[in-house]
Formats: structure tokens, sequence, C-alpha cells
């Protein structure tokens, strides 16, 4: 372990056990605990909790029962690296006490985590590094915001994410990189309209479930940001059955948004509305293949271009899509389809199906001039 003049080192070790007199009065299992940390695996506590350039190194010789908790319990815990490869004995890692924004953890660096740990933190989780950069959750439930935080950041996740489905399971894209690196990301919403800074979500062939509900669920309105989605799959997925009909926005903002697979999903007794809104009337929006589950709505606000195919379930009440849009593959509605709205210059180069076992009046409308195949209407 490497320390330079200001005592400032490249890794700090925690030593929950340390109790060289044993009064019981050395490390208490707090963060900022001086005596917790320790210069070498298993060493001499005092070291001090680490700066933000200092690896948090968790490992078989941090923990002896009944000593198993990490609590920060003070604002501005931070670390570079933080690796919990190795722990023993179920440690626990927790806040307490504070407000939840203060006593977030910054973390400059790459994350490990264990699936022999308890991770019950319940505040902010920051990455704020400059470099390249992983993120292993090894199964564990983010239970609030986790945001990315540095223009000069690439963060490669190594296995699934997942943050609590509650208003507090935000994904924020503030600048930086997030490469999913085809893991699959659960998230109550994801924000990426928070400035001006360059940001990139790369989704590579990941499916990402996004589970709330109400507008915003999906904010890409960021100045600077940039959608590359690969061969993803978005799953708009709000299961809440504490009401019976909810609105899902995606708020595309006014740049060229170009998506592959999205279903809006959920159980049939949910009638969710679904609404790409808030683009820009110039922009043409892409998508690959559109699934539409049952006892669902979805809208289109701005003109798209669907390369795939269009398949919606049965009792869709709305299906919508303003003026301009192009199905290249086949579209096809389930029985009992009504609301279905195909609005002027709308072009079909492949074939439209709705199958009805009754009539309704109204049930499909077509506006203005629409188009199949070779344009001759």
């Amino acid at each position: 372990n490497i320390c330079d003049a200001a005592g400032t080192c490249e890794v700090k070790y925690w030593v929950s056990f340390y109790d060289p007199d044993g009064d019981g009065n050395d490390c208490d299992g707090s963060w900022n605990d001086p005596d917790c940390w320790s210069y070498t695996s298993g060493g001499t506590g005092g070291a001090g909790q680490p700066a933000d350039t200092e690896n948090a190194i968790f490992d078989a010789n941090s923990f002896d029962p009944p000593h198993t908790t990490v609590t920060i319990d003070a604002n501005n815990a931070q670390c570079k690296n933080m690796t919990w490869t190795g722990v023993t004995n179920n440690p626990v890692f927790q806040r307490s006490g504070g407000n939840q924004n203060n006593r977030r953890l910054q973390i400059h660096g790459s994350l490990t985590l264990s699936a022999d740990m308890n991770w019950n933190f319940d505040a902010d989780v920051d990455f704020v590094g400059a470099g390249n950069f992983t993120i292993t959750s090894a199964g564990h439930e983010f239970r609030r915001p986790v945001r990315f935080n540095n223009a000069g950041g690439e963060w490669v996740l190594q296995d699934n994410m997942q943050l609590v489905n509650s208003d507090q399971g935000i994904l924020e894209l503030e600048a930086g990189t997030l490469n999913t690196n085809n893991q699959t990301v659960t998230v109550h919403k994801l924000n990426a309209n928070l400035g001006g800074s360059v940001t990139t979500l790369e989704l590579t062939g990941s499916t990402l479930v996004l589970e709330g509900r109400n507008f915003g669920v999906m904010d890409l309105r960021g100045a600077g940001f940039t959608l590359n989605a690969g061969t993803s799959t978005i799953i708009f997925n709000n299961q809440d059955a504490s009401g019976t009909n909810y609105n899902l926005g995606v708020e595309l903002g006014n740049v060229q948004r170009n998506f592959h697979n999205i279903v809006l999903s959920g159980p049939p007794t949910l009638q969710n509305r679904l609404i790409f809104r808030n683009g820009d009337a110039s922009i043409t929006y892409t998508f690959n293949n559109i699934t539409v589950e049952e006892n669902k709505q979805i809208r289109f606000e701005e003109a798209i271009e669907v390369n795939g195919t269009v398949n919606v379930a049965n009792d869709c009440s709305q299906f919508f899509t303003e003026d301009g849009a192009v199905f290249h593959g086949d579209v096809t509605f389930g029985t009992g389809a009504q609301g279905v709205d195909f609005n002027n210059t709308t072009r079909f180069n492949s074939t439209l199906t709705i199958n009805r076992t009754a009539a309704i009046n109204g049930a499909v409308r077509f506006s203005g001039n629409n188009y199949f195949g070779d344009g001759t209407g």
C-alpha cells in the first residue's frame, strides 16, 4: 500500500473488529470512524476513512461477529473503488440518521458488491469518476437513485442492475457514458434530462425494464444526451394495481431518437397508456419492433418510422399515430381493437391486419391520404 506525504494512500481496508485494548470503544462500525480503517488487510486500525482517491476494500479479514455492520451515519462518504470480494459472515452495509440526500455515497471508480453481503443502504449512490469503470451488483437492489455524473467517465455493467420499484428507484444520467453491456436493467424510471452535459446511454443488446407510472417514466430531453439503442428491448411494465389505468410518458426531446424493440406490458387488468411525446415535429423517430400487450394503449405524438413489425394484442382501445407514420413490416391488431387512428400520409409497405369479431363504428379511422405499398392510395 503506497501513501504520499499527506497521508493519502492507494487502499484503505475495513477492520471492524479492531479493539486493541479490549474496551469496546475503538471501531464502532461507522464509516467515518478512523479506527475502522487500516492500511493493510486485517491490520491495525486508525488509518482514517478513504478519500476520493483511495480504494475502500472489504475482504475476508474485515468482519468478525458480532462486528459485521458498516454504517454511513455522516455526510460526504466517498472512495475511489469499492470492493466486497471475499467477505465472510454476511456483513451489512447501511445508512443511519440524517437526510438521505446528504448521506449519499460518492464512488469515484468502480463498484464490486458480493452475494455474501447485505446491501441495505437507502441513500443515493453517485458515480462521479473520470475514467473507465465497472459495476457489479451481485443481485442486490439499489434503494435510492443511482446517478452517473462525470463527462469523462464510462461505466460498464458486469451483471444485471435493479433499482427499487418506487418513486426513489430512478436511474439518473447527468454526464458520462453508461454501457449496459447486454445486461438486464430494471428501474422505476430513467431521467436523462439533468442538464446539457454530454451523456450517452449505450444499451447494446440489453433489456431495459421501466416499472414506473405517470409521465416522465423515461425522460430523454437532456440537451447533450445520446441514446444508442443497439439491439435492445425496452419494456414498459407498470404493475401498480392501486389504479386501473396510467399514462406512461416518454419525453423525446428535440433531437433524433432511434429505438429498437419496444414492449408495453403489465397485467391485462391495467389499461396502461404509453405516450411518446414532447419531441420535434421536424424529426421522425424510428423503431424496430413494437409490441402492445392486452388491454393497453399507445400514442405516438410525433412522426414515426417502424422498420420491423407491430403486434397489438386483444382489446387495444387506443393506437394513435401522428401524420407521416411509415410501417415497413406487418401491422397486426388482435380482436376487440378500437380507437385505432392512422393520421394523414401514413404509409404501409406491408400488410395491415385488424382482427374483429364484431363491427364497431369508428373502431379504425384513416384520416387524410394514406398509402399502401406503391403509394397509389
